[in-house]
């Protein structure tokens, strides 16, 4: 058969050089043969530009068939609807987060939207090291159904699962036109957190944020997490020309002593048992035109770890936001953080505050065990 033969060689129906031997002359019907043998072979290969689309890919054993990517291993699926990738069953995740690396799959206890959205959520499956040192696998589960919060409020609920058995438990917060997330409690580990409003009637993945520990799978230590959220309730005012740490007067999150609402308010300091940190921050100005904004993040009052810089800033009507992250880094219980900010406008500048749901001045710090 003329065209693709089944093993990537393109065959023709009449070969030139045998019709020239037997004395055959060319004829338009011989030659129509002949182009419609090469217009087909070329409409079943794939167009740079996407003109035409592959409906099966075949790349050493790697087998792209409509929704199905197969493979020796097993294979992954992509549900049309959800955008949820099946991994031969193994584990559900969605976007990047499933990813491969010498055989072992970060995918544990994934928390996703269902693949027909209500008012649960799904969670995959995982191991884990109990505080016994055992090694416990835990199946994909379902939580309880989720209710929405009373007219005009939204809330903050947590999905945590327990550190021994690798159950589901769901932390609900306190609704509010304010809320904030609730406390871990002691013996969970935080996997996800969502933010529930009035008029939430399924619960999707855009409201579902992953606060997962990222650990090596191959590890056998225990990962903690010890976190702070802080934030600024009110302007702060900045003098011209003067490196100035933010005073956090507010807290979103706690839970282990890392700031204090009284004393050095300035400090994200390091709880016990806290091997490595990262601290994150947004800050936004004032509107001014004149001069530069800077943002870093200092560790012990001496050493500059992150810094942000704004320039030539137009007068839109809209705050600055300034974002900094630290790498994570390693530490010692007592030592501290701090968010320091300059501007040189020629004038005091203020650094706006948190209004309701609108997140405007704000710090978080994460420590995690060795």
């Amino acid at each position: 058969m003329a065209g693709w033969d089944g093993n990537g060689n393109v065959t023709l129906t009449y070969d030139w050089s045998d019709d020239r031997d037997a004395g055959i002359n060319i004829n338009a019907d011989r030659m129509d043969t002949q182009f419609e043998d090469v217009r087909g072979a070329i409409e079943n290969t794939i167009t740079k530009d996407g003109q035409n689309s592959a409906t099966e890919l075949n790349v050493d054993n790697l087998k792209l068939d409509g929704n199905t990517l197969s493979s020796t291993s097993g294979d992954i699926t992509l549900d049309p609807t959800s955008k949820i990738l099946n991994f031969d069953g193994a584990g559900v995740f969605t976007n990047s987060t499933g990813i491969t690396v010498n055989g072992n799959t970060i995918t544990q206890f994934f928390v996703h939207e269902q693949s027909a959205p209500n008012m649960t959520v799904r969670c995959s499956a995982g191991t884990i090291l109990s505080t016994a040192n055992a090694i416990v696998s835990v199946a994909a589960q379902d939580s309880p159904t989720i209710t929405a919060p009373s007219s005009g409020n939204q809330r903050y609920d947590r999905i945590t699962i327990d550190e021994d058995t690798g159950s589901l438990f769901i932390v609900s917060g306190t609704a509010s036109a304010s809320p904030t997330l609730p406390t871990i409690p002691t013996n969970k580990i935080p996997v996800a957190y969502m933010l529930i409003s009035d008029s939430t009637t399924s619960i999707t993945n855009s409201i579902i944020t992953d606060e997962r520990p990222v650990v090596n799978p191959l590890s056998v230590s225990r990962l903690s997490i010890k976190r702070a959220w802080v934030y600024r309730s009110a302007t702060q005012s900045i003098p011209n020309n003067t490196g100035t740490s933010i005073a956090w007067n507010a807290e979103r999150e706690d839970n282990d002593g890392v700031h204090d609402l009284v004393t050095n308010t300035s400090r994200l300091t390091v709880p016990a048992d806290v091997a490595y940190a990262d601290v994150s921050a947004l800050i936004s100005w004032d509107i001014s035109t004149t001069g530069v904004r800077e943002v870093y993040i200092q560790l012990n009052g001496t050493t500059e770890l992150a810094r942000c810089v704004l320039q030539s800033l137009d007068s839109n009507g809209s705050p600055f936001p300034c974002y900094v992250r630290t790498p994570r880094v390693p530490v010692s219980s007592g030592d501290y953080f701090e968010i320091i900010v300059v501007q040189n406008s020629g004038s005091a500048l203020n650094v706006l505050a948190d209004t309701g749901s609108v997140r405007r001045t704000w710090a978080e710090f994460a420590g995690y065990s060795a």
